[in-house]
């Protein structure tokens, strides 16, 4: 961090003022959309019968995105080897994403956020990281169908024995 500080000649003491762990740090210089990003506004404002389709539309028109999309394989490469980096992640998707697109307080225990998590996650590294042809060769479109159902239910339907 006193390297970036240098670079960026400023007290370290400012960057650590700002975040409090290099991984928090990485993760936002890396981060492909801003939380006022006009992608997220769209997902905010979708009505929430639809937040299921909208949700995977976005997320994997961001992965595709040929500016973007490398930037969150490295995060996600990151992530899986570095635990402030994982922490910083988890604090954006379920914070940021999970919390601004609900408008429901999805802390850490939270069994929706966590299970729409898991499945963005699961999500990345089938079709990104792992390469599992079926996720690799289907469209967006096709991709939308298969999971939108799944996040719907995670994010605004019944799931009952989960809720805290």
């Amino acid at each position: 961090m006193r390297a970036i500080a240098r670079e960026a000649g400023v007290d370290p003491a400012l960057v650590r003022h700002y975040f409090s762990s290099k991984g928090e740090l990485f993760v936002e210089a890396m981060r492909p959309v801003a939380a006022d990003d006009a992608i997220l506004r769209r997902l905010i404002e979708t009505p929430r019968e639809r937040i299921g389709e909208a949700l995977v539309d976005t997320f994997l028109l961001l992965w595709d995105d040929p500016v973007r999309g490398p930037q969150l394989r490295s995060i996600l490469a990151n992530a899986l080897i570095t635990p402030e980096v994982m922490m910083s992640i988890r604090t954006v998707l379920m914070g940021d994403v999970l919390l601004r697109i609900t408008g429901e307080p999805f802390g850490p225990d939270s069994p929706r956020a966590s299970a729409a998590a898991s499945q963005m996650i699961g999500l990345a590294i089938g079709r990104y990281v792992v390469d599992l042809p079926a996720l690799v060769h289907a469209s967006r479109d096709e991709l939308v169908g298969l999971f939108a159902p799944t996040f719907q239910r995670y994010l605004a339907g019944p799931i009952e024995g989960l809720e805290r």
